[in-house]
This record gives C-alpha cells, structure tokens and sequence, in this order.
C-alpha cells in the first residue's frame, strides 16, 4: 500500500491517497500492533495526506503520535525521529506558527549535519525549510545563503530536474522577489515551471505553486493581463484537483480578486472574497479569521491601495503560494 499512496500523493491526488494510508494504518494496527515501524509509517502518511486537504488538527494529531513513538523507541536524535520533526515543522508552518515551527528545524539541521553530513538530503531538506521559514517571517537576507547552498547541493548530487532540486530554484526565486529582484526572480519562476511541467506534469500541486508564483511576479511589475491568465490557470486546475474548499484553491480565488483590486475592478473582486470569507467562515467557524479577513476585503473592494494583503508580508495587493515547507521523502 506504501508504493499506491506514494503514487497519489506524489500526483497530488490527496482524497485517494488518504483512503489508502488510512487502509494501510487499520491494517498495519490489526497485523503489526500500534508500535511497529510499518504502523508509524502509515500513521505518518495518513497525517500528510490530512495536511494536504487541510485538515491540519487530525494531522497534527498523528504526527505529534509517531513523534512522540519514535523518539521513546529510536531515539530523540534518530534519522526517523528528525523526519518526524520535520513533519510537524511543516504543518506548523502551514497554520503559520512559525516560532514553533523554526525551532524543530533548526534542531533537525543542526543534528542531520552532524549525524548526516552537510550534503545528505535530509539535511538538505531541514536547511531549505528552515530557509522558507526565515523568509515567511520577511527575514530574507537570513534564507538567501540557505538557499542557495541548498540549491548548489541538490543540483550536484541530485540534478538540476530533480523535484528537490526544482523545490529550491523555486524557493530561491521566492526569496529574489521579496528582495525586489525581480529579473533573477523570474528567470528562476520560469525555469522552476517549465520543468516541473516537464518532470511533474501541468496539474500536480508542485506546478500549480509555480504557475502562481510567476502570476504574483507579474503582478508586481504590472504585467496584468499575463497575471490573469496564470492566476485562472491556477485556480482552474486546483479546483478540480483540489476542490472548491481547499486552502491553495482560496489562496487562488483571493489572488484573483487582489489582482482585480489592482486594476480598480472592485465589482469583480467583491464576490470572490465574499466566496473566500464564507468558505472559510464554513470550515473553520470564522472567528479570528473572519474579522481579519472581512476587514481586509471590505478595504479592498474600495480601494486599490488596500487589497487582499500578502501572505508574505508588505508585497502589494495579491497573495502569492509560497513553496510549501518539504516534507521528508521518507514517509513518502
């Protein structure tokens, strides 16, 4: 069952792919017992592929239970039990708790250099997400040399169309932008998107971020009609992959509607923040979110100067997906 969810996990295809870890667990649980290596395993894929939809308190659940199983039966500093870390980083990181978040993965980079080597790729893995969590937090001169060794690293021993390696051309481009660089940044979009085209396919999740990303860029240098296309692009394909529900699918509705906020057409804008304000006000009972983001598109739709704000910080109008946090490919 591990080679079926690593193939629809791997496709993006994360409610077939959760049905199978959460066979491979009741079965695993029944067989093996509750501590078996194989159970854990499966208890780790069933909490990526919860994440992937968005349900993040079950995944926090069973990452928080492997971790907690590894480090009393491995060991704390254990190659397994430091991909579990990572795990949890990562999800942390997509609730954005990011103190929480940079303090597994600075622990998981500093014991996988030592244990690992510089150059293994979970250590790799660990520096490019510490990297990306530097930058979540505008700290952008801290995750530029990250990076960078990350991306040199992965190029050498990898290659330059691994999907590890496309994950740190696409972080670094992140990074260039946030900076202002935008000829570097979209010199490293492009290439980021046409190989995982190539590599990945043009609906897998990995592509879909690109796609938005090089949207975003061109936003920011008032490439609007290129930025539309993109961001429909994505929004098109995350919502059949995805569904209308998604968070990367609202991410790509709000991007759409920021863009609109750019070009003064605030009645178009208006109902698809409506759409991502009540969707998420569905999912998640509203309260904190709803006042932030109710007041942020009321702002937008009447002002252009006040659209949907960055997930990133202090960029204009428009979200951008940023490379989501690596998951180690162990419990792949």
């Amino acid at each position: 069952m591990t080679t079926r969810f690593n193939d629809l996990y791997g496709r993006g295809k994360y409610a077939d792919a959760t049905a199978v870890a959460q066979a491979a667990l009741t079965l695993a649980e029944r067989r093996l017992g509750k501590e078996h290596p194989e159970t854990l395993l499966a208890t780790s894929n069933l909490a990526l592929a919860h994440q992937a939809t968005g349900r993040y308190d079950e995944a926090e659940t069973l990452h928080k239970r492997v971790l907690e199983k590894q480090a009393r039966l491995l060991g704390e500093n254990a190659p397994a039990t430091l991909n579990s870390v990572n795990n949890l980083a990562v999800l942390y990181a997509s609730q954005r708790r990011y103190s929480a978040a940079e303090s597994l993965v600075s622990r998981a980079v500093e014991m996988q250099g030592r244990l690992l080597g510089r150059e293994h790729p979970d250590t790799l893995l660990s520096v490019t997400n510490l990297a990306m969590l530097y930058s979540k937090q505008g700290r952008h001169s801290e995750a530029q040399p990250l990076l960078l060794r990350a991306l040199e690293a992965r190029e050498r021993v990898l290659g330059a169309l691994h999907p590890d390696t496309l994950n740190s051309v696409s972080s670094l481009a992140v990074v260039y932008e946030a900076q202002g660089r935008y000829a570097e940044a979209e010199r490293l979009h492009k290439r980021a998107l046409q190989a995982r085209e190539r590599v990945l396919g043009s609906e897998h999740p990995a592509t879909v971020t690109s796609i938005a990303n090089l949207a975003t860029l061109h936003t920011r240098q008032g490439r609007y009609g290129e930025a539309e296309a993109l961001f429909q692009r994505a929004l098109d394909i995350q919502g059949r992959a995805l569904g209308a529900e998604h968070p990367d699918t609202l991410l790509s509705v709000n991007n759409l509607a920021g863009l609109y906020v750019e070009q003064g057409r605030h009645t178009e804008a208006e109902p698809l923040f409506n759409r991502v304000l009540q969707t998420r006000e569905q999912i998640l009972g509203g309260t904190t979110w709803r006042r932030s983001m109710s007041s942020k598109s009321a702002t937008a739709t009447r002002s252009r100067s006040s659209g949907a704000r960055c997930r990133r910080g202090n960029a204009p109008s428009v979200s951008i997906i940023p490379p989501h946090l690596e998951v180690p490919p162990i419990w792949r």
